[in-house]
Protein backbone atom coordinates (compact mmCIF):
# COMPACT_ATOMS: atom_id res chain seq x y z
CA UNK A 1 0.00 0.00 0.00
CA UNK A 2 2.81 2.40 0.85
CA UNK A 3 4.38 1.82 -2.54
CA UNK A 4 1.07 2.37 -4.31
CA UNK A 5 0.47 5.67 -2.52
CA UNK A 6 3.99 6.75 -3.29
CA UNK A 7 3.51 5.99 -6.98
CA UNK A 8 0.22 7.89 -6.99
CA UNK A 9 1.89 10.91 -5.43
CA UNK A 10 4.79 10.60 -7.79
CA UNK A 11 2.61 10.54 -10.86
CA UNK A 12 0.76 13.65 -9.71
CA UNK A 13 3.81 15.62 -8.63
CA UNK A 14 5.98 17.91 -10.65
CA UNK A 15 9.40 17.15 -9.37
CA UNK A 16 12.94 18.46 -9.00
CA UNK A 17 16.15 16.91 -10.27
CA UNK A 18 18.05 17.07 -7.02
CA UNK A 19 17.39 17.02 -3.29
CA UNK A 20 19.05 20.25 -2.18
CA UNK A 21 22.43 20.31 -3.80
CA UNK A 22 23.79 21.91 -6.91
CA UNK A 23 23.62 25.56 -7.76
CA UNK A 24 20.97 27.49 -5.92
CA UNK A 25 18.05 28.46 -8.15
CA UNK A 26 15.01 30.62 -7.70
CA UNK A 27 11.62 28.99 -7.30
CA UNK A 28 10.68 29.38 -10.97
CA UNK A 29 13.88 27.67 -12.11
CA UNK A 30 13.33 24.95 -9.53
CA UNK A 31 9.79 24.43 -10.82
CA UNK A 32 11.04 24.09 -14.41
CA UNK A 33 13.52 21.44 -13.33
CA UNK A 34 10.78 19.61 -11.45
CA UNK A 35 8.54 19.61 -14.51
CA UNK A 36 11.29 18.18 -16.69
CA UNK A 37 12.03 15.49 -14.11
CA UNK A 38 8.42 14.38 -13.94
CA UNK A 39 7.95 14.37 -17.69
CA UNK A 40 11.10 12.34 -18.22
CA UNK A 41 10.02 9.73 -15.69
CA UNK A 42 12.95 10.41 -13.40
CA UNK A 43 11.04 10.46 -10.14
CA UNK A 44 11.71 6.88 -9.12
CA UNK A 45 15.40 7.36 -9.88
CA UNK A 46 15.49 10.53 -7.82
CA UNK A 47 13.64 8.85 -5.01
CA UNK A 48 16.03 5.91 -5.06
CA UNK A 49 18.98 8.30 -4.87
CA UNK A 50 17.35 10.18 -2.00
CA UNK A 51 16.76 6.98 -0.05
CA UNK A 52 20.49 6.32 -0.08
CA UNK A 53 21.23 9.65 1.58
CA UNK A 54 22.04 10.03 5.24
CA UNK A 55 21.17 12.98 7.45
CA UNK A 56 24.77 14.11 7.07
CA UNK A 57 24.39 14.05 3.28
CA UNK A 58 21.29 16.23 3.44
CA UNK A 59 22.93 18.75 5.73
CA UNK A 60 25.91 18.97 3.42
CA UNK A 61 23.75 19.39 0.33
CA UNK A 62 21.18 21.79 1.72
CA UNK A 63 23.18 24.17 3.92
CA UNK A 64 26.07 26.35 2.82
CA UNK A 65 27.00 27.01 6.45
CA UNK A 66 25.32 24.67 8.91
CA UNK A 67 26.24 26.99 11.77
CA UNK A 68 24.18 29.76 10.16
CA UNK A 69 21.32 28.09 8.30
CA UNK A 70 18.70 30.18 6.52
CA UNK A 71 14.96 29.78 6.23
CA UNK A 72 15.33 29.21 2.50
CA UNK A 73 17.76 26.37 3.11
CA UNK A 74 15.40 24.74 5.57
CA UNK A 75 12.58 25.11 3.04
CA UNK A 76 14.64 23.21 0.46
CA UNK A 77 15.42 20.54 3.02
CA UNK A 78 11.72 20.11 3.85
CA UNK A 79 10.88 19.89 0.16
CA UNK A 80 12.46 16.44 0.27
CA UNK A 81 9.29 15.18 1.96
CA UNK A 82 8.24 14.57 -1.64
CA UNK A 83 10.50 11.52 -1.59
CA UNK A 84 9.07 10.00 1.59
CA UNK A 85 6.22 7.53 1.57
CA UNK A 86 2.92 8.34 3.21
CA UNK A 87 0.90 5.65 4.91
CA UNK A 88 -2.65 4.60 4.12
CA UNK A 89 -3.92 7.66 5.99
CA UNK A 90 -1.69 10.10 4.10
CA UNK A 91 0.61 10.64 7.06
CA UNK A 92 4.41 10.74 7.07
CA UNK A 93 6.47 8.75 9.54
CA UNK A 94 7.80 11.33 11.99
CA UNK A 95 11.05 9.36 12.31
CA UNK A 96 12.86 10.00 9.05
CA UNK A 97 16.15 11.18 7.59
CA UNK A 98 14.89 14.75 7.13
CA UNK A 99 14.01 15.03 10.80
CA UNK A 100 17.42 13.57 11.59
CA UNK A 101 19.06 16.27 9.48
CA UNK A 102 17.20 18.97 11.39
CA UNK A 103 18.37 17.41 14.63
CA UNK A 104 21.98 17.50 13.42
CA UNK A 105 21.68 21.23 12.79
CA UNK A 106 20.10 21.78 16.20
CA UNK A 107 22.64 19.64 18.00
CA UNK A 108 25.35 21.70 16.36
CA UNK A 109 24.08 24.74 18.22
CA UNK A 110 22.39 26.49 15.31
CA UNK A 111 18.85 27.81 15.41
CA UNK A 112 16.46 25.74 13.34
CA UNK A 113 13.55 27.04 11.28
CA UNK A 114 10.34 25.02 11.14
CA UNK A 115 7.54 24.97 8.60
CA UNK A 116 5.56 27.58 10.53
CA UNK A 117 8.01 30.21 9.26
CA UNK A 118 6.25 32.36 6.62
CA UNK A 119 9.20 32.14 4.20
CA UNK A 120 9.22 28.36 4.51
CA UNK A 121 5.45 28.17 4.11
CA UNK A 122 5.56 30.33 1.00
CA UNK A 123 8.28 28.23 -0.60
CA UNK A 124 6.68 24.87 0.15
CA UNK A 125 3.09 25.67 -0.87
CA UNK A 126 4.41 26.85 -4.23
CA UNK A 127 6.42 23.69 -4.72
CA UNK A 128 5.28 21.36 -7.46
CA UNK A 129 5.86 18.48 -5.10
CA UNK A 130 2.55 17.23 -3.75
CA UNK A 131 4.43 15.68 -0.85
CA UNK A 132 6.12 18.97 0.01
CA UNK A 133 2.79 20.76 0.05
CA UNK A 134 1.22 18.02 2.16
CA UNK A 135 4.01 18.53 4.67
CA UNK A 136 3.61 22.32 4.59
CA UNK A 137 -0.12 22.21 5.27
CA UNK A 138 0.11 19.54 7.97
CA UNK A 139 2.74 21.51 9.86
CA UNK A 140 0.30 24.40 10.37
CA UNK A 141 -1.96 22.35 12.67
CA UNK A 142 -0.45 23.95 15.78
CA UNK A 143 0.32 27.29 14.14
CA UNK A 144 -2.31 29.97 14.79
CA UNK A 145 -1.84 32.33 11.83
CA UNK A 146 -3.47 35.70 12.41
CA UNK A 147 -5.66 37.05 9.62
CA UNK A 148 -3.42 40.12 9.45
CA UNK A 149 -0.29 38.05 8.73
CA UNK A 150 1.17 38.41 5.24
CA UNK A 151 1.04 34.66 4.66
CA UNK A 152 -2.64 34.29 5.67
CA UNK A 153 -4.26 35.12 2.33
CA UNK A 154 -1.78 33.42 -0.04
CA UNK A 155 -1.75 30.26 2.07
CA UNK A 156 -5.54 30.07 2.00
CA UNK A 157 -5.70 30.86 -1.72
CA UNK A 158 -3.27 28.08 -2.55
CA UNK A 159 -4.97 25.62 -0.19
CA UNK A 160 -8.38 26.19 -1.76
CA UNK A 161 -6.96 25.31 -5.17
CA UNK A 162 -5.76 21.87 -4.11
CA UNK A 163 -7.49 18.85 -5.61
CA UNK A 164 -5.28 15.79 -5.06
CA UNK A 165 -6.55 13.63 -2.19
CA UNK A 166 -3.37 13.53 -0.10
CA UNK A 167 -2.94 17.30 -0.41
CA UNK A 168 -6.60 18.04 0.35
CA UNK A 169 -6.22 15.84 3.42
CA UNK A 170 -3.20 17.91 4.44
CA UNK A 171 -5.19 21.14 4.07
CA UNK A 172 -8.08 19.81 6.13
CA UNK A 173 -5.83 18.53 8.90
CA UNK A 174 -3.49 21.50 9.03
CA UNK A 175 -5.46 24.70 8.52
CA UNK A 176 -8.59 24.65 10.76
CA UNK A 177 -6.56 26.08 13.64
CA UNK A 178 -6.00 29.31 11.68
CA UNK A 179 -9.08 29.40 9.45
CA UNK A 180 -11.81 28.18 11.79
CA UNK A 181 -13.73 31.43 11.34
CA UNK A 182 -13.13 31.73 7.58
CA UNK A 183 -16.18 31.07 5.42
CA UNK A 184 -14.15 30.24 2.29
CA UNK A 185 -12.20 27.60 4.16
CA UNK A 186 -15.37 25.97 5.44
CA UNK A 187 -16.98 26.01 2.01
CA UNK A 188 -13.92 24.08 0.81
CA UNK A 189 -13.95 21.70 3.77
CA UNK A 190 -17.66 20.93 3.67
CA UNK A 191 -17.51 20.40 -0.09
CA UNK A 192 -15.37 17.34 0.68
CA UNK A 193 -17.70 15.87 3.30
CA UNK A 194 -19.11 13.49 0.68
CA UNK A 195 -15.74 12.50 -0.74
CA UNK A 196 -15.35 8.86 -1.74
CA UNK A 197 -12.08 8.91 0.22
CA UNK A 198 -12.74 7.98 3.86
CA UNK A 199 -9.52 9.71 4.93
CA UNK A 200 -10.84 13.00 3.61
CA UNK A 201 -14.27 12.55 5.20
CA UNK A 202 -12.53 11.81 8.49
CA UNK A 203 -10.43 14.97 8.12
CA UNK A 204 -13.59 17.05 7.61
CA UNK A 205 -15.06 15.50 10.76
CA UNK A 206 -11.95 16.35 12.79
CA UNK A 207 -11.90 19.88 11.40
CA UNK A 208 -15.25 20.60 13.06
CA UNK A 209 -13.36 20.81 16.34
CA UNK A 210 -12.27 24.29 15.17
CA UNK A 211 -15.56 25.46 13.67
CA UNK A 212 -16.34 29.09 14.55
CA UNK A 213 -18.80 30.41 11.95
CA UNK A 214 -22.09 32.00 12.94
CA UNK A 215 -23.96 30.36 10.05
CA UNK A 216 -23.97 26.69 10.94
CA UNK A 217 -26.50 25.23 8.50
CA UNK A 218 -24.10 23.61 6.03
CA UNK A 219 -21.81 22.40 8.82
CA UNK A 220 -24.68 20.77 10.72
CA UNK A 221 -25.95 19.00 7.61
CA UNK A 222 -22.46 17.69 6.81
CA UNK A 223 -21.78 16.70 10.42
CA UNK A 224 -24.99 14.70 10.76
CA UNK A 225 -24.18 12.81 7.58
CA UNK A 226 -20.69 12.02 8.87
CA UNK A 227 -22.11 10.98 12.27
CA UNK A 228 -23.95 8.27 10.33
CA UNK A 229 -21.06 7.40 8.03
CA UNK A 230 -20.58 3.76 7.06
CA UNK A 231 -16.87 3.98 7.82
CA UNK A 232 -16.23 3.28 11.51
CA UNK A 233 -13.36 5.74 11.93
CA UNK A 234 -15.18 8.54 10.11
CA UNK A 235 -18.26 8.04 12.28
CA UNK A 236 -16.23 7.93 15.49
CA UNK A 237 -14.44 11.18 14.69
CA UNK A 238 -17.64 12.90 13.58
CA UNK A 239 -19.37 11.92 16.82
CA UNK A 240 -16.37 13.19 18.76
CA UNK A 241 -16.24 16.63 17.16
CA UNK A 242 -19.70 17.55 15.86
CA UNK A 243 -20.74 18.90 19.23
CA UNK A 244 -18.18 21.65 18.91
CA UNK A 245 -20.28 23.23 16.13
CA UNK A 246 -22.59 24.32 18.93
CA UNK A 247 -25.97 23.53 17.39
CA UNK A 248 -28.78 21.53 19.00
CA UNK A 249 -29.73 20.00 15.65
CA UNK A 250 -27.09 17.31 16.25
CA UNK A 251 -28.73 16.16 19.51
CA UNK A 252 -31.16 13.76 17.84
CA UNK A 253 -28.27 11.98 16.13
CA UNK A 254 -26.40 11.70 19.41
CA UNK A 255 -29.56 10.31 20.99
CA UNK A 256 -29.95 7.69 18.29
CA UNK A 257 -26.41 6.47 18.93
CA UNK A 258 -26.37 6.65 22.73
CA UNK A 259 -29.74 4.99 23.20
CA UNK A 260 -28.74 2.13 20.93
CA UNK A 261 -26.96 -0.42 23.13
CA UNK A 262 -25.65 -2.23 20.05
CA UNK A 263 -23.46 0.81 19.34
CA UNK A 264 -22.05 1.04 22.86
CA UNK A 265 -18.69 -0.61 22.35
CA UNK A 266 -17.72 1.17 19.14
CA UNK A 267 -19.38 4.56 19.40
CA UNK A 268 -20.67 5.56 22.85
CA UNK A 269 -17.34 6.92 24.05
CA UNK A 270 -16.97 9.23 21.06
CA UNK A 271 -20.63 10.22 21.15
CA UNK A 272 -20.53 11.13 24.83
CA UNK A 273 -17.36 13.21 24.40
CA UNK A 274 -18.88 15.02 21.42
CA UNK A 275 -22.16 15.61 23.23
CA UNK A 276 -20.33 17.15 26.18
CA UNK A 277 -18.57 19.53 23.76
CA UNK A 278 -22.04 20.75 22.80
CA UNK A 279 -23.02 21.88 26.30
CA UNK A 280 -19.70 22.21 28.19
CA UNK A 281 -16.96 22.66 25.64
CA UNK A 282 -13.80 22.38 27.72
CA UNK A 283 -11.44 24.25 27.62
CA UNK A 284 -13.07 27.28 25.98
CA UNK A 285 -16.56 26.72 27.42
CA UNK A 286 -18.01 28.54 24.42
CA UNK A 287 -21.11 26.35 24.02
CA UNK A 288 -24.28 25.92 26.03
CA UNK A 289 -27.06 23.43 25.35
CA UNK A 290 -29.71 22.38 27.80
CA UNK A 291 -30.85 19.64 25.41
CA UNK A 292 -27.31 18.29 25.22
CA UNK A 293 -26.93 18.28 29.01
CA UNK A 294 -30.26 16.54 29.55
CA UNK A 295 -29.34 13.81 27.08
CA UNK A 296 -25.99 13.38 28.83
CA UNK A 297 -27.67 12.82 32.18
CA UNK A 298 -30.27 10.54 30.64
CA UNK A 299 -27.47 8.41 29.25
CA UNK A 300 -25.44 8.38 32.48
CA UNK A 301 -28.47 7.15 34.42
CA UNK A 302 -29.60 4.49 31.95
CA UNK A 303 -30.82 1.24 33.47
CA UNK A 304 -28.85 -1.45 31.68
CA UNK A 305 -26.79 -4.57 32.23
CA UNK A 306 -24.51 -3.73 29.31
CA UNK A 307 -20.95 -3.49 30.73
CA UNK A 308 -20.04 -0.89 28.08
CA UNK A 309 -22.68 1.56 29.30
CA UNK A 310 -21.94 4.20 30.34
CA UNK A 311 -18.73 4.63 28.42
CA UNK A 312 -15.92 5.08 30.92
CA UNK A 313 -13.71 7.08 28.56
CA UNK A 314 -16.50 9.54 27.80
CA UNK A 315 -17.71 9.99 31.36
CA UNK A 316 -14.91 12.30 32.42
CA UNK A 317 -15.26 14.65 29.46
CA UNK A 318 -16.49 17.37 31.79
CA UNK A 319 -14.37 16.86 34.88
CA UNK A 320 -11.86 19.59 33.94
CA UNK A 321 -12.35 23.35 33.95
CA UNK A 322 -10.77 25.77 31.53
CA UNK A 323 -9.64 29.30 32.32
CA UNK A 324 -11.56 30.59 35.33
CA UNK A 325 -13.03 33.57 33.45
CA UNK A 326 -14.27 31.36 30.61
CA UNK A 327 -15.69 28.83 33.04
CA UNK A 328 -17.42 31.49 35.16
CA UNK A 329 -19.06 33.02 32.07
CA UNK A 330 -20.20 29.58 30.93
CA UNK A 331 -21.52 28.68 34.38
CA UNK A 332 -23.57 31.84 34.53
CA UNK A 333 -25.15 31.01 31.17
CA UNK A 334 -25.53 27.27 31.78
CA UNK A 335 -28.43 27.51 34.18
CA UNK A 336 -29.31 23.90 33.39
CA UNK A 337 -26.12 22.47 34.91
CA UNK A 338 -26.68 20.81 38.28
CA UNK A 339 -23.61 19.57 40.14
CA UNK A 340 -25.72 17.65 42.64
CA UNK A 341 -27.48 15.80 39.84
CA UNK A 342 -24.12 14.81 38.37
CA UNK A 343 -22.76 13.63 41.72
CA UNK A 344 -25.90 11.61 42.45
CA UNK A 345 -25.56 9.83 39.12
CA UNK A 346 -21.91 9.08 39.84
CA UNK A 347 -22.62 7.72 43.33
CA UNK A 348 -25.22 5.41 41.84
CA UNK A 349 -22.62 4.08 39.41
CA UNK A 350 -20.09 3.50 42.19
CA UNK A 351 -22.75 1.58 44.12
CA UNK A 352 -23.66 -0.58 41.12
CA UNK A 353 -22.17 -4.03 41.68
CA UNK A 354 -22.29 -4.73 37.93
CA UNK A 355 -20.41 -1.60 36.83
CA UNK A 356 -16.85 -2.20 35.67
CA UNK A 357 -13.77 -0.95 37.47
CA UNK A 358 -13.05 1.58 34.73
CA UNK A 359 -16.58 2.98 34.91
CA UNK A 360 -16.42 3.21 38.72
CA UNK A 361 -12.99 4.86 38.55
CA UNK A 362 -14.33 7.49 36.15
CA UNK A 363 -17.32 8.06 38.42
CA UNK A 364 -15.02 8.63 41.42
CA UNK A 365 -13.04 11.15 39.36
CA UNK A 366 -16.27 13.01 38.61
CA UNK A 367 -17.24 13.01 42.28
CA UNK A 368 -13.87 14.54 43.12
CA UNK A 369 -14.43 17.19 40.45
CA UNK A 370 -18.00 18.24 41.27
CA UNK A 371 -18.78 16.91 44.73
CA UNK A 372 -17.77 17.50 48.32
CA UNK A 373 -15.59 15.57 50.72
CA UNK A 374 -18.79 14.02 52.07
CA UNK A 375 -19.59 12.78 48.57
CA UNK A 376 -16.13 11.23 48.23
CA UNK A 377 -16.59 9.57 51.61
CA UNK A 378 -19.97 8.24 50.48
CA UNK A 379 -18.29 6.77 47.42
CA UNK A 380 -15.75 5.06 49.66
CA UNK A 381 -18.53 3.64 51.79
CA UNK A 382 -20.17 2.25 48.66
CA UNK A 383 -16.91 0.60 47.67
CA UNK A 384 -16.44 -0.80 51.17
CA UNK A 385 -19.84 -2.46 50.83
CA UNK A 386 -18.67 -4.46 47.84
CA UNK A 387 -18.06 -8.17 48.49
CA UNK A 388 -14.58 -8.93 49.82
CA UNK A 389 -13.90 -11.18 46.86
CA UNK A 390 -14.43 -8.33 44.42
CA UNK A 391 -11.09 -8.14 42.60
CA UNK A 392 -11.37 -4.38 42.06
CA UNK A 393 -12.22 -3.44 45.64
CA UNK A 394 -8.69 -2.65 46.76
CA UNK A 395 -7.84 -0.38 43.81
CA UNK A 396 -11.18 1.39 44.09
CA UNK A 397 -10.60 2.02 47.79
CA UNK A 398 -7.27 3.63 46.92
CA UNK A 399 -9.02 5.75 44.29
CA UNK A 400 -11.55 6.94 46.87
CA UNK A 401 -8.78 7.80 49.33
CA UNK A 402 -7.10 9.90 46.65
CA UNK A 403 -10.39 11.66 45.95
CA UNK A 404 -10.92 12.43 49.63
CA UNK A 405 -7.39 13.78 49.91
CA UNK A 406 -8.13 16.41 47.23
CA UNK A 407 -10.52 18.25 49.52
Amino acid sequence: MKKLLSVILAGLMVLSLAACGGEKTNNNENTQNQTEAAQSGDFEKLKTEFQKKTAEDLVKECFADKANPTAQEFAKLYENYAFLDVNEEYDFDSQNVIADAVKLIKDGGAKTVNAANPEVISYLINSKYDGARVYAYRQQSSNNIDASASIYAPLLEKALSETEPAVVYGVLRGLPQSYGNNEAFWNFAISHAKSEDANIRRAVAIAFDRFELENKDAAVEAAIALMNDADKSVKQHALNYAGNIGDDRVVDTYRAVLMDEAQAKDYHGNALMGLVKLWYGYPTHKNTSEAGYKLTMEYLTMETTNPDIPSWNGMTAFKMKGAQKSYDEWRAAATYFNEREVVAAMLKIVSDAEASRLVKTSAIDMIAAWGTVEDAQAAKAAVEALPDDNKDKSSLMSKCDSAIAKF
